[in-house]
């Protein structure tokens, strides 16, 4: 199942992946709404697949969705983060879920039983001036930050709790401008974020500590311009990067952490965010600027074809999405 955030319309639409070819579906009914609150902008799925969580961009409200065995969405409930907000993350666990506060530099932290999120008794973490992205490491040790407009990373450690306890914060000013994309290899021994300003790729080793250290060749810088999402493929080998001015989405392949070109494949207008499946097969994008979701498989090597149908309908300016 594939889920994205239509941000114009306030729904999250919802399709079936077709079994061996990967081609989407769109369910019945195709799309259900999120209620009137602000354009929903993030979309995560909880690890056992049952539950979606929703980030409403200028509404503090997260909404959370039950999945039923169709594929369905139902709404079960909105919390309230601490400030609007664009992007979250669940733990690898799925017990604590964390989302990057915008409009407060700071970072909520909640409790997570049966889709039901709690705020934690420490509600919130300082983070940078506006964090925009998120990521919780594979093995559970660990929370990054990007935080746009202070141009950093924070580093968090996760404790016994799941409260996050700060780790410092490592600048980017050395490399480039303007963090839009983070992602973190399947190992968790590597991290990645966009620069969307400079047409860049951060890389960084993780630490034993948690601590980031920028690669001896601390960047990449990428085939298309404005990079914003980014995704590593289940098998750690591959990195795919959403390039939202050249209408691109580019493979890399990943050798000790560094980053290799492998190809770009022409996407729909503005492509944003990209999902993989579990199974590393299929990829696909949300196209911000046609409305709609470019869909590809994931060739021996890592190179990507466009499937048979090479899109499919989305909402207006869909952005956030997820597959499971």
């Amino acid at each position: 199942m594939l889920y994205v955030t239509n941000q114009a319309d306030l729904t999250i639409g919802q399709y079936s992946v077709g079994s061996g070819t990967g081609l989407l579906a769109a369910l019945t009914p195709s799309s259900v709404s999120t209620y009137n609150y602000a354009e929903p902008t993030a979309i995560a799925l909880s690890p056992d697949g049952q539950y979606a969580y929703v980030a409403h961009g200028d509404n503090s409200g997260i909404s959370t969705f039950s999945v039923a065995s169709s594929g369905k969405l139902s709404y079960s409930s909105t919390t309230k983060a601490a400030s609007s907000g664009y992007a979250l993350t669940p733990s690898a666990s799925g017990s604590y879920l964390y989302s990057a506060n915008y409009g407060s530099a700071t970072l909520s932290q909640f409790t997570v039983s049966n889709g039901t999120l709690t705020t934690m008794a420490t509600a919130t973490v300082a983070a940078d001036t506006n964090p925009a992205g998120i990521v919780a490491t594979p093995n559970g040790s660990y929370v990054y930050a990007i935080n746009s407009s202070a141009n950093t990373i924070s580093e968090y450690k996760v404790g016994t709790t799941g409260a996050l306890t700060s780790l410092g914060s490592v600048s980017l000013s050395s490399i480039g401008t303007t963090p839009y994309g983070i992602a973190v290899t399947p190992d968790s021994n590597y991290l990645y974020v966009t620069l969307s300003d400079s047409g860049k790729i951060a890389l960084f080793s993780i630490g034993s500590t948690g601590l980031l250290t920028a690669r001896a060749t601390p960047s990449i810088t990428t085939s298309g311009d404005t990079p914003r999402g980014i995704a590593v493929s289940p098998s750690g080998k591959y990195a795919y990067v959403a390039n939202f001015g050249s209408n691109t989405v580019t493979a890399y392949g990943i050798a000790s952490g560094y980053l290799s070109t492998i190809g770009s494949y022409a996407a729909g207008t503005y492509p944003r965010e990209i999902a993989i499946t579990p199974d590393g097969s299929y990829l696909y994008v949300s196209n911000y600027g046609s409305d709609s979701i470019s869909q590809f498989a994931i060739q021996a090597g890592g190179a990507l074809s466009a499937l048979s149908t090479a899109t499919v309908a989305a909402g207006t300016n869909p952005s956030g999405i997820a597959v499971r």
